[in-house]
């Protein structure tokens, strides 16, 4: 058996090397609290803050923040695909091989994707800025190894899957839509 393997991603010029705010490391992008914070996964105000950031610092027109929407659904069942097989596919997206590995602290800067928490029926990550072409490369790539790597991933299910990526012009969090009542300052409106 061998031991941990030592994973090696490709130099990109992407993440945190373009723009000159506090985005030039995943600890320092919005939601991320140190060693206790995932580097896989944002929370939505934290992705709203990170779309804002981008969009205001017109680092370059040229790069943007990245959506890949992928819905899963099990194919001979109606039961939800299982967390155990939603926690790889961050790995996956980032072309960080499944299984035992280490992740020197210099490689964690070419983590591009994060998955955008709280979804469930449709999973959402978002990347750092990319230029298009980039962000197409790793749509391509995530299908790929989704496709090459499934039996690890989701095991004895058989899933359908659909991958969408779209360019993330803006992003709001925290609507309250319809709510019991209204704050109007002196107290609470109630509609019914």
């Amino acid at each position: 058996m061998s031991g941990p393997t030592t994973y090696t991603p490709p130099m990109s010029p992407t993440c945190g090397r373009v723009l000159s705010s506090p985005l030039t490391s995943p600890s320092s992008l919005p939601g991320h609290l140190g060693s206790s914070a995932s580097l896989f996964s944002i929370s939505p105000h934290a992705a709203a803050q990170l779309v804002r950031m981008v969009k205001t610092q017109g680092a370059s027109d040229s790069r943007h923040c990245y959506f890949i929407h992928l819905k899963l659904r099990a194919v001979f069942s109606d039961d939800a695909i299982p967390g155990t097989c939603i926690r790889k596919l961050p790995r996956l997206l980032n072309g960080i091989p499944l299984g035992a590995g280490f992740l020197s602290r210099d490689q964690i800067s070419e983590i591009q994707w994060r998955l955008v928490e709280g979804e469930h029926s449709t999973l959402t990550f978002l990347s750092c800025p990319l230029l298009q072409d980039e962000a197409e490369e790793s749509r391509t790539s995530f299908r790929d190894r989704l496709i090459t790597q499934a039996q690890a991933v989701f095991g004895d299910i058989t899933v359908r899957a659909s991958i969408t990526l779209s360019k993330c012009i803006d992003y709001h969090d925290n609507l309250i839509l319809n709510d019991i009542a209204t704050n109007v300052g002196d107290g609470l409106q109630f509609k019914d």
